[in-house]
This record gives C-alpha cells, sequence and structure tokens, in this order.
C-alpha cells in the first residue's frame, strides 16, 4: 500500500480499533464527527504505544546484556516505556469505559 493512500502513518497497523458504538450515542453529525476523531486519535496513540514500547525495552535488555549501556540506562528505558504505555492504555480504557456508559440507556424501570 502507498503511503499516499493512507490519511495516518499506522492505519494499516491500528491494533486497538475505536469503539463500535462511538457515534452511536451522538444525534449531531458534527459532535459525532468531533468525537470519533477524537475517540481516533486516542485509539492511535495507544496503538503506538504498544508497538513501540517491546521492542525498545527488547533492544535496550540487548543493550544492557552486551555491555553497550549502563545497567542503570537500561532500567531508566524500561521503567519509562513502561509508563508510557500504562498511560496510553488507562487513557484508552478510560475512554472506553466513558463510551460503554453513556452508550448504556435505562431500562424502563428507571
Amino acid at each position: 500500500m502507498s503511503h499516499t493512500a493512507c490519511t495516518t502513518a499506522f492505519a494499516d497497523t491500528e491494533l486497538l480499533p475505536p469503539p463500535a458504538f462511538a457515534s452511536a450515542r451522538h444525534a449531531d453529525a458534527d459532535t459525532a464527527a468531533a468525537h470519533s476523531a477524537n475517540t481516533e486519535a486516542q485509539a492511535r496513540r495507544a496503538a503506538l504505544a504498544i508497538a513501540v514500547v517491546p521492542p525498545t525495552v527488547l533492544m535496550a535488555l540487548l543493550a544492557v546484556v552486551a555491555g553497550l549501556i549502563e545497567p542503570a540506562t537500561g532500567v531508566a528505558l524500561f521503567a519509562t516505556g513502561m509508563a508510557w504505555l500504562v498511560f496510553e492504555m488507562y487513557r484508552y480504557l478510560r475512554r472506553m469505559d466513558a463510551e460503554l456508559e453513556t452508550a448504556v440507556q435505562a431500562g424502563p424501570w428507571g
């Protein structure tokens, strides 16, 4: 696929698609489009973290074992990568929970 054909760099490798019910709860088309774009942006950030952190941590481990970097630097890379991954996944899951909460309507009993 050509790079000019896709609108984002990670369109083919998106691991976490936005929720299917993301735009179903909005009556206004403009609000739905803006909300869907925000949800897609959050999904792309989470997918980027998932795609970047594991290889970076692995390369840092291999560099420590090979003696190319100090162990403290390897631990710092590991901690930074994991903190970023946990932060992005927390934001993504919080958004998914909020979407699910607003999508679920109260039943006839209240």
